[in-house]
This record gives C-alpha cells, sequence and structure tokens, in this order.
C-alpha cells in the first residue's frame, strides 16, 4: 500500500498543507502503537531512531520537520514486499530485528531505573528481607548520570545497520 507522503516535501513548516499532514500523521500512528504506546518518530532531529507517543510525533513532525529520507514509511504502516518490520510481524515470533538475549532490557534495568539496586538502596527487597550494599554514598554510581554516554548506547542500539533497512545494531 502507498500512502500519500507527498506533504511531507513541502518545506514551509507552517504550510496548512504540512501541518495537516503531520496531524493526520500522528492519528493514524495511533493503529500502529507499540505495546507501550509508542511509534518511531520521523521528524529530523529524531530520525526514525526515538519512540514517542502519536501526539509528540505530531509535534515533533510540526516543529522540526520531517525526515527528507525516510520515503518508505516501513515503521508506519507501508508495506514493502520482502520487507517484515515489528509491527506486520505475527504475536509471538521473534523478528531478525530483536534480539533474543535481552540486551535492551538489561540494559534498561542497568541504567535507566526500575532494577533492584533501587531495593539494595532502600536496604530491602519487596518481601521485606534487609539486605545492604552499604551506605547510599556508596551506591551513587548506580545512577545513569554517573555513567557517561549510557544514552548515547540506547540511541545506537535502535539505529539501522543499514539506511533503509529494518535491521538495527541491538540485533547483531
Amino acid at each position: 500500500m502507498n500512502l500519500d507522503n507527498s506533504w511531507t516535501k513541502i518545506t514551509n513548516k507552517v504550510d496548512p498543507l504540512f501541518i495537516k499532514g503531520a496531524m493526520t500523521f500522528a492519528e493514524r500512528g495511533k493503529t500502529l502503537i507499540d505495546k507501550e504506546g509508542l511509534i518511531h518518530c520521523p521528524c529530523r532531529k529524531c530520525g526514525n531512531v526515538k519512540k514517542k507517543i502519536p501526539t509528540v510525533v505530531g509535534n515533533h513532525i510540526i516543529l522540526n520537520g520531517f525526515d527528507t529520507s525516510y520515503n518508505e514509511w516501513v515503521y508506519h504502516g507501508e508495506h514493502i514486499s520482502g520487507f517484515e518490520t515489528e509491527e506486520t510481524d505475527n504475536e509471538g515470533e521473534e523478528t531478525e530485528n530483536e534480539s533474543s538475549d535481552g540486551v535492551t532490557d538489561l540494559l534498561d534495568d542497568a541504567f535507566r531505573g526500575g532494577n533492584e539496586a533501587d531495593d539494595v538502596v532502600r536496604g530491602g527487597d519487596e518481601a521485606g528481607n534487609a539486605f545492604t550494599m552499604g551506605d547510599k554514598g556508596s551506591n551513587e554510581n548506580l545512577h545513569p548520570q554517573n555513567i557517561p554516554n549510557v544514552e548515547k548506547l540506547f540511541v545506537d542500539m535502535e539505529k539501522p545497520l543499514y539506511p533503509g533497512k529494518g535491521f538495527t545494531r541491538k540485533g547483531y
């Protein structure tokens, strides 16, 4: 299916056709959200690497412009013969994009929060069992702001191996 992307070529970001196209794109994105309610953001700043909620994607496109290199909307419902995205995948099947070793989950737990280190700092687990790793001061380095380039690692992990292809660095 070929989707109308003519509005993406409009360079005037306040042109009513551009704004209408961006908002229609965001509205359509609500039908393509992942399990977290996010879609790839094809604005010039995010370049389909970052994911946002559809309304934010629409605003990003209006503010930053549309990534001119994104011509085949493989992350937004356009199907290309021989190419399968995460969105077109059958439930329960793993795509070549997905890493079966849980690298993303591991890094997310370690550096973005939601890990058991928070319980250690507080001095116990969910069951109320007391344990410590020393005082709070010795656990400062568990926080992402103390670890250089963590965000860059997350962004790099989502970048495609080859422009225009659906294989990310995370999968290899």
